[in-house]
């Protein structure tokens, strides 16, 4: 900006007004001949080209000018290109808010869950589907999902244990239902995370330092659809981990073999072990042994009648090394049993 030499700053500088005879020696007189140059005209030269000088360092070359429009180029286009693809119709909504989170809970779809144990309802406390425990209500697979009941005067939910602790970290706990869909958040510890719903609740806690989700049924039965605990204050949309996984999840914790025949010793009486499909959560799980039949702590002799108890057995979470009866075989040393293998919580 270019700035004029205003009269007020001529005012009493020079020799303009000065009488015929100033009454100034000479070096006075020399002083007073230069003052409107050298304290008026030169600071505002300068001042001038000290302007000057910083637009021309401010100034691109001709080879920066060059590099600065073609950047732009490519961040328009790189813009438009993220525009088209994320935001085409121009909503301007947050993309990653819609991402899903990780979904901690095993067996999460209801609509095609894991059932190991094979029941198409089961009516007593324990495990149900896999992964999945029930207090004194009943749980029944139906079509679409799982149905949960509501017992008069009992404890009537479904839960899951995990082998984490999410102690102080902020959770937030999903289950799709024939009721709609209900959303907890809140921070994991010892403190009952609740959200009330018309069967009853659903809520997240901590039980003896694992993570925990319950589905409370204390008002009246509906069908589950899918589960999710996950972690942050916002609800992610739920998409299927897809059958295989759930299995795989699944199998650490529980699998259940069936029948198969097998040689065992008929000297010793050891019938050989059997594999699981994938190494259990703990070294070594729990297995029930099941003869020829379902009664449990028997290997079935084949053609036998009767059973032979078990003497011992080996386990490992790969699993099972052999199976060790209180008799021989029979006399064709084929056995045959089937088991139960636990790492559940």
């Amino acid at each position: 900006m270019l700035n004029q030499i205003l009269s007020s700053e001529l005012e009493g500088k020079g020799i303009l007004g000065q009488p015929e005879i100033p009454g100034l020696t000479a070096a006075q007189m020399q002083e007073k001949m230069e003052e409107l140059t050298r304290t008026v005209v030169i600071p505002a030269f300068n001042h001038l080209v000290d302007q000057q000088n910083k637009e021309n360092d401010d100034r691109y070359t001709k080879l920066q000018t060059e590099q600065r429009l073609n950047q732009k180029v490519i961040d328009i286009g790189t813009g438009d290109m993220a525009k088209a693809i994320y935001d085409p119709r121009g909503c301007g909504a947050d993309i990653f808010a819609s991402i899903p989170g990780r979904n901690l809970l095993d067996n999460s779809d209801f609509a095609q869950p894991v059932n190991q144990r094979g029941k198409a309802a089961y009516t007593s406390a324990g495990y149900t589907i896999d992964r999945w425990a029930i207090a004194y209500n009943q749980l029944a697979v139906v079509p679409g999902g799982i149905s949960v009941t509501h017992a008069d005067n009992l404890t009537s939910h479904i839960y899951q244990l995990l082998p984490s602790n999410s102690t102080g970290k902020t959770m937030t706990f999903t289950v799709a239902t024939a009721d709609g869909t209900f959303s907890v958040t809140g921070t994991m510890g010892n403190a009952e995370i609740t959200k009330d719903t018309p069967f009853g609740a659903i809520k997240f806690y901590l039980s003896n330092s694992c993570d925990a989700v319950l589905i409370d049924f204390s008002v009246k039965r509906s069908v589950l659809y899918w589960a999710k605990l996950e972690e942050g204050a916002v609800a992610t949309p739920y998409v299927p981990k897809g059958y295989g996984v759930e299995l795989a999840e699944c199998l650490r914790y529980f699998y259940h073999g069936e029948n198969k025949l097998q040689f065992g010793n008929t000297a010793t009486a050891v019938c050989p072990g059997r594999d699981f499909p994938l190494p259990m959560r703990l070294d070594k799980p729990t297995v029930t042994i099941y003869g020829n039949g379902t009664a449990a702590g028997y290997v079935g002799a084949w053609g036998n009648a009767t059973y032979a108890t078990i003497a011992g057995i080996a386990v490992k979470s790969t699993g099972i090394a052999y199976v060790q009866a209180n008799k021989n075989a029979a006399a064709d040393g084929l056995w045959a049993y089937s088991f139960d293998a636990s790492a559940d919580l």
